[in-house]
C-alpha cells in the first residue's frame, strides 16, 4: 500500500518535468540574433577574436581557420528551418559575419525578412531598398561603422534563402 502512495506522486512530478522541458522556441530575427546577449551580433563585437567566438557561439564550427570561422545550426524538432553563419577576420579581429537562413517554406522566409526588417530599422533607422536588397548603415557601440545587407537569394543552386551582410565599412 505504501509503495503505491509513494510511486504515485514520483509519476506524476515526471509527467510534470517532462512538459517543463525546454520548449523550441519558433524561429525569429531574435531568436537567431540574440540581441539579448548584447554586442553586435549573438553577443558578439566587431573586432573579437576567434577564441572569444569560440567560447561565445553555443555548438562546436564545422569549419575553422585563422581567419574564418563557420557555425552550422541545424532545425530543431519544431522547425526544418537551419542557418548558417560565417565569421571572417583581418588582423585587428572580427570585420565580416555572413549568415544564411534556410527556411522550412516561402511563407516562413517571408516573415522572416520582414522580422529581419524590423528588427534592423529599429537598431540603424530606416533601410535604403535596392532591387530586393535592404542596406543599413550605422556605428556599433564601440564606433565601428557597419553595413548590413539583406536579401533573398534565388540564385544559383541553392534553395531560396535569406542571405544577411554584416560588415565593418570605412566612414
Amino acid at each position: 500500500m505504501q509503495v503505491r502512495f509513494f510511486l504515485l506522486p514520483i509519476c506524476a512530478l515526471l509527467i510534470l518535468a517532462q512538459g517543463c522541458g525546454k520548449q523550441a522556441l519558433p524561429i525569429s530575427a531574435e531568436t537567431i540574433l540574440q540581441p539579448a546577449k548584447g554586442g553586435d551580433f549573438r553577443g558578439i563585437r566587431l573586432g573579437d577574436k576567434p577564441k572569444n567566438i569560440k567560447r561565445l557561439e553555443e555548438t562546436s564550427s564545422v569549419y575553422s581557420m585563422p581567419d574564418e570561422l563557420i557555425y552550422r545550426f541545424e532545425a530543431n524538432e519544431a522547425d526544418s528551418t537551419w542557418y548558417e553563419i560565417s565569421y571572417s577576420f583581418n588582423e585587428d579581429g572580427l570585420n565580416h559575419i555572413g549568415l544564411d537562413v534556410y527556411p522550412q517554406s516561402d511563407e516562413l522566409r517571408e516573415r522572416l525578412f520582414v522580422d529581419f526588417i524590423s528588427y534592423y530599422n529599429q537598431r540603424y533607422g530606416s533601410n535604403k531598398t535596392n532591387s530586393s536588397r535592404h542596406e543599413w548603415r550605422g556605428l556599433t557601440e564601440q564606433g565601428h561603422y557597419v553595413t548590413v545587407s539583406l536579401l533573398r537569394d534565388t540564385t544559383g543552386n541553392k534553395d531560396n534563402h535569406l542571405r544577411l551582410v554584416f560588415n565593418e565599412t570605412n566612414p
